[in-house]
């Protein structure tokens, strides 16, 4: 809330086994993704759920930021 960065959000590519958790300042690195088209959606627990749609190209890196809400 506030503006501030939510530790440990579970960080998934939807429909796959690929994921991870926020660190401590609420960033987060998905490493070796295949080229697709995917839906990242972010949660934590006294969150809502987010959800964003990206395609990623091979070789490609994205930053994708996302702002929850208590």
């Amino acid at each position: 809330s506030e503006g501030k960065p939510v530790e440990f959000c579970n960080v998934v590519l939807s429909g796959t086994t690929i994921g991870t958790l926020s660190d401590t300042i609420g960033k987060y690195h998905i490493k070796n993704v295949p080229a697709g088209n995917y839906k990242i959606v972010i949660s934590a627990i006294g969150f809502e759920k987010q959800e964003k749609k990206i395609q990623l190209k091979e070789n490609e890196k994205l930053i994708v930021n996302f702002t929850i809400q208590e």
